[in-house]
């Protein structure tokens, strides 16, 4: 591993210049790929509500499952990460929420610092097992009645 650049042809360099230019085409095809990739690509809004639920990958399922018990209440799921799209319109006056199977909450992360939008709420779930249904209807329920915590740790199937 190097900090070195390589030119187009692969081969180490230093030089400062042709650094600037290879980084500069390395961001023009994450804004070319922004342009070309279809917004259907990138997310699809599931259902609009006053709480709106963003999530990634396998919370998928059992998020559009708990919609059905839900009224209010909206999800937003991403597809793609980075380049991170253009979703800050559809956040506006909503409470956010993030379900992710990780520690952190990375996705409210990343969500806030793309859009410039704050995550109300990150419910997490680190204990190898799938976020269940019922884990996900009583955490948003709870959300939605304003008693749940900034960051809801779900622990079932331990």
């Amino acid at each position: 591993m190097t900090s070195d650049e390589h030119d187009p042809l692969g081969h180490i360099t230093e030089d400062v210049e042709l650094r600037e230019l290879q980084m500069e085409k390395r961001m023009g095809k994450l804004e070319l790929a922004r342009k070309e990739i279809p917004l259907s690509d990138q997310y699809t809004l599931f259902r609009d509500g006053e709480v709106l639920v963003l999530g990634w990958g396998t919370v998928k399922g059992t998020l559009l499952e708990a919609l059905d018990h839900l009224p209010g209440v909206g999800y937003l799921h991403l597809r793609l990460l980075w380049p991170f799209p253009k979703i800050a319109h559809l956040l506006e006056g909503k409470t956010l929420v993030t379900v992710e199977h990780n520690y952190s909450g990375q996705l409210a992360d990343l969500v806030q610092q793309e859009t410039l939008k704050r995550v109300h709420h990150r419910v997490v779930k680190y204990n190898g097992r799938p976020i269940t249904l019922d884990e996900a209807v009583e955490a948003l329920k709870a959300v939605k009645k304003g008693q749940a915590p900034e960051r809801l740790v779900l622990r079932k199937g331990v």
